[in-house]
């Protein structure tokens, strides 16, 4: 009993692997067979071959639908009829020379089913015939997926049989997520992945089956990111002569050196060069432009007043100004108790200004101001000034509105 249970055991087991292997096979076919009108190519010229017997060989031309297919892995049996193969590459065929009376033809080939087939006919001595082979394949797929870093690159995907030889083809654009995936026949495979500003990479794959093929893949970039600032926010910067904004510039440089300018009005311009290397990222903070100058010397009598420029207290007189920017400037000269003076002038590079200034007193008037009853509220030119008695020692002499 226990014999008989191992031998179904294994008769069922033989019988499952006998199913996978067929089903693995692959299936071709005869298409078409016949005999090929006025070509003498068994009979006359430099391929005729005799058959011993006082007559010629024929000749059976085979021709597969698929260019890519192997004729030659074909092998062919005419029974008892003696034949013989030859491979004509240059023609695209396989030639087979065989015996006349064949009636009957039986085709393998490794992993392909077995054909029989009945020629429909007899080979006659001398003839030559044509005969058509069909593959039908069975296409194999894996799939294959990249994940692309760093996202957001406009990454794309090509691909090549290194079988075939064959020109790239599109294998896809990464999405958003950063992957890409495609069903792909069996074989060798070289795919190239490009981005725009990044080096392209290769990666060679075999497919032959399992699961799918993943490939984590880090572009590497052909670029740094440079950042380039100044502390005044009004400087202009400019990267080999081309204007980049004021105060700051963020962006991607290739490798390579560039002239960096600083400019500003009424400065003289900074240049410095600095060097970019790729997958470096720098920030850089730049050197100011250098202010073109001249001085101011300023009096006044009496002495004391304070001096302004553009709105700017400097000091009191007498005062020396060493480094004021070139151009035109509002110079202002104040002191309690005299008229202040404001003027216009001109600085020029490296030159010194003298400026001197006698300033006019200013006379003031004693106003009083009563009222029966007291606590009268007193208007001074439409301006409230305060309640009487009022007292103001210092109103410009000349006519007032006193209400």
């Amino acid at each position: 009993m226990k014999k008989l249970k191992y031998l179904l055991f294994f008769m069922a087991l033989f019988s499952l692997l006998t199913s996978v292997t067929a089903q693995e096979k692959e299936k071709f076919r005869i298409t078409s067979f016949d005999i090929v009108p006025n070509d003498l190519t068994a009979r006359e010229g430099e391929y005729v071959k005799d058959d011993g017997n006082g007559g010629f060989l024929s000749i059976i031309k085979v021709t597969s639908d698929d260019p890519k297919d192997d004729l030659t892995a074909y092998r062919f049996d005419f029974g008892q009829m003696y034949s013989e193969v030859e491979s004509m590459p240059e023609k695209g065929e396989l030639w087979i020379y065989v015996q006349c009376n064949a009636k009957n033809v039986t085709i393998n080939r490794n992993g392909f089913f077995e054909v029989r087939k009945d020629l429909g006919l007899t080979i006659e001595s001398g003839r030559v015939y044509a005969m058509t082979l069909s593959v039908n394949r069975v296409t194999k797929k894996q799939w294959v997926q990249f994940n692309i870093e760093p996202l957001g690159v406009g990454a794309l995907v090509q691909f090549k049989n290194d079988a075939d030889g064959s020109e790239s083809l599109p294998f896809g654009s990464v999405g958003a997520d950063g992957s890409v995936a495609k069903q792909l026949e069996y074989g060798k495979y070289t795919f190239t992945i490009m981005a725009p500003n990044y080096h392209n990479e290769e990666v060679r794959l075999v497919l032959k089956g399992g699961e799918k093929k993943l490939q984590d893949i880090r572009l590497r970039p052909l670029f740094a990111n440079i950042t380039l600032r100044t502390k005044d926010t009004n400087t202009e910067i400019l990267i080999d002569g081309e204007s980049k904004g004021k105060g700051y510039w963020n962006g991607i440089l290739h490798d390579g050196s560039y002239t960096i300018e600083t400019r500003k009005d009424k400065h003289t311009p900074t240049i410095q060069t600095i060097e970019v290397e790729e997958g470096v990222d720098r920030e850089i903070d730049l050197k100011e432009p250098t202010p073109i100058v001249g001085s101011l010397s300023v009096n006044s009598s009496p002495l004391d007043a304070s001096v302004s420029i553009d709105d700017r207290l400097y000091g009191k007189t007498p005062l020396t100004i060493d480094s004021l920017l070139i151009g035109k400037h509002t110079l202002e000269i104040q002191k309690k108790g005299y008229e202040s003076v404001t003027e216009e002038i001109e600085i020029l590079e490296k030159q010194s200004l003298e400026k001197e200034y006698q300033l006019k007193e200013v006379k003031t008037a004693r106003l009083v101001v009563v009222s029966t009853p007291a606590g009268a509220t007193v208007y001074l030119d439409g301006i409230k000034a305060g309640t009487t008695p009022y007292t103001n020692n210092n109103v410009t002499p000349g006519g007032h509105d006193i209400r």
